[in-house]
This record gives structure tokens, sequence and C-alpha cells, in this order.
């Protein structure tokens, strides 16, 4: 019997958590394994969970505070030395009473803060980290006595070379997406595009605030004819603020939701998805073949997002709320053309069983 330790994080942001859901699915399937699946802050005790939940506040409402944290721990080992002594002792504690044969890491702090404290401990197990970023890859996932680095893209690839790691600790896999959306997208036929409708469009609020939300409905509503649904995910302020708005207003062609457990039947109802471009957001739109306009990033890791979808030809970008009426009407253009070309260029970039290959990949080291 086989052991992984998954270590992910719970509280900073969704997606390290949804890739480590991705991966589970197919982890659960396989002979002789057993996988924990933890949160790596609670190594820190109480008080690292907390502060992995400001993360959400940082982010959300001062991106300059973590642009400028993102690119001071760039240089150096700072991070995962000092990292390393947080997490020892309760991790060390854990290892030992747990005894996994590999450890996979989809955090970035959790890579050489781990392998240091092993080290000092005389613990040799091997680790494994699988980047959750696509371009901007953060010096702390590269630390060149991983056993193996799972990349998810090319870019990913050449930036970890370009951070010191030696090419034949690298392998680009893919990016893992949960069961639920490459399910639906094996399922659905074609798109079919509006002629004699409006479009219906998708916008997920993600991480961003509220102002620019309100801001890009605003425009669509007032100088579009679309079908606009909202996704507000746990900000319950945001939704509040959105129906005060335009619940009443435009309650005909305007849905607010809140938390939602089947974004991929929303995905399969709308024409064009409106999004920040976090990774997961943006590979699910992918997988569900449905073009993006991508909105903006948080500064640091999701920098060069919008780029890398515009250089494939996964979406547009939109960063402007002012524009985003001529951005649709250039969708819609030349019986959406743009459209269905994004959406051909999205299916034949995707690849459905990611996930899968990930997790196969892992289970074979061991």
């Amino acid at each position: 019997m086989g052991k992984i330790m998954l270590l992910t994080s719970q509280y900073t942001g969704r997606g390290h958590m949804s890739i480590a859901e991705a991966l589970m699915e197919h982890f659960e399937r396989m002979k002789d394994l057993t996988v924990d699946v933890v949160d790596g802050f609670i190594f820190m005790g109480r008080q690292g969970v907390t502060n992995s939940k400001i993360y959400n506040v940082i982010t959300r409402r001062a991106k300059f505070i973590w642009k400028a944290a993102f690119e001071a721990t760039q240089v150096g080992d700072f991070v995962p030395h000092n990292m390393g002594y947080l997490v020892q002792k309760r991790l060390v504690r854990y290892v030992r009473a747990t005894q996994p044969d590999l450890i996979l890491s989809v955090h970035p702090m959790f890579v050489g803060s781990v392998i240091d404290a092993l080290e000092r401990n005389g613990l040799n197990i091997p680790v494994v980290c699988l980047e959750a970023d696509l371009v901007n890859i953060h010096s702390a996932w590269c630390d060149v006595r991983v056993a193996k680095i799972i990349c998810p893209t090319k870019e990913a690839f050449d930036r970890s070379v370009e951070l010191g790691m030696p090419e034949e600790k690298l392998i680009t896999i893919g990016f893992p997406t949960r069961g639920q959306f490459c399910k639906a997208a094996r399922n659905r036929g074609p798109r079919k595009y509006p002629t004699n409708r409006p479009m219906r469009c998708l916008m997920t609020a993600g991480g961003g605030g509220a102002g620019e939300i309100e801001e890009f409905a605003r425009t669509l509503m007032r100088e579009t004819d679309v079908q606009l649904t909202v996704i507000c995910g746990s900000n319950e302020k945001l939704r509040e603020k959105l129906e005060a708005k335009f619940g009443i207003k435009y309650s005909d062609r305007m849905r607010i939701l809140g938390f939602v457990t089947d974004m991929e039947s929303e995905y399969s109802l709308a024409d064009v998805a409106i999004l920040r471009a976090s990774p997961n957001c943006m590979f699910e739109a992918i997988v569900m073949g449905i073009p993006m306009v991508l909105t903006g990033a948080l500064p640091g890791q999701e920098q060069d997002n919008p780029l890398f979808a515009e250089a494939h030809g996964l979406g547009v970008i939109c960063q402007e709320p002012e524009q985003l009426a001529q951005c649709m009407a250039g969708l819609l253009a030349d019986d959406c053309a743009q459209l269905k070309q994004i959406s051909e260029n999205q299916q034949n970039y995707r690849d459905l069983d990611s996930a899968f290959k990930v997790a196969k990949y892992v289970y074979d080291m061991m």
C-alpha cells in the first residue's frame, strides 16, 4: 500500500484546493494507494491558518501589496528557509506518524520549506511539486532538490529553466481540471452562436473587487442587449450590492447568483465567459470550449495569463469597462467568426485527461 501526502491550501484562493480535488478524483480509483490531503498552513499552527486567510483580503483590496511581496520574495531562499523552521515541528511529527512514501505539493510555500524540514530531521522522502501557475512561476516552486516538477504549460517549463531548474527534473503534462467540467465537455456537442438572439454572457467575480464587477456589468446592461449571469461565489456583499444596483431594473436580462456548485451547467448555457485570468477559471472555460474575455489579472503569479490566452487564441483581453461593448461587437462580427475561432482553438489546446495524467505520473513515481 503506497501513501501520498498532498499539500495544498484551503484559504489562499480557491485554486489550490480545486487542483487537489481534480487529482483526488483519480487517486481514489488507483489500486493500493491512500492519499492524505493536508492544508500545509496547519503545520504553522492556528496562527498559520489565520494568516493564510489574509491572502484573499490583500489580493482583493490591496493588490499593490501582493505585487510587492511577490517580487520581493523572488530573490534568494528567504521564504522557504524561514517557512521550513515554522512548519518543521508539526510537519515532522505528522510525517513520522503517517509515513508517506511521497509528498506532492501544489503550493509553492511547501516545496523548499518542506525539504528543509525533512533534511534537518533525517527524513528521506521524495518531494514532487505541481506548479499551479501558468507563466509567472515564483522561484519558491523551483528547488533543485525536488524529485520532479510537473509543469502545466510550456511557458511554465521555460520559466522554471530560467529559474535554474535542470530540464531533466521538469515535465510538462497539463493543468488539472475537475472531472465535472471534463465530463460536461465530453457530453456536449458543438456550440451554436447567436444569430437571432442576444448573446449570453457569464461573469465570474472570483477575487475581484465589487467596483470592477459593477462597472463591467453596468456597461453590458447599458450599451448591449446581452443576457448576463453574474456568479458572486461566497462574496455575499458583492451579491447584495449588485442586486441593489441592477436586480429590479434589469431583472429580465440579468441573473445574480451566489455560490454555485454546478458551474459546468452555467458554462454550457453561456456563449462567452467574462472573468479574471486565474488559472483555474481559465482552464475550466478552455475545457468547456467557451471563449473568454479576460478583464484583468492578479499582479504576480497571474500577471501574464491574459497574454498567454491571447497568444494561444484562447480568449481576448478587455481591461477597461468602457471598451467591453466594442469587444462584444467584435466577437459577434462576421457571423461570430472570432467566437468560432476561439472555441476551435480551445478544443485543439485542451486536454480533458490532464488530471488523470498528472495523478498517474505521480502514482507511477512511487
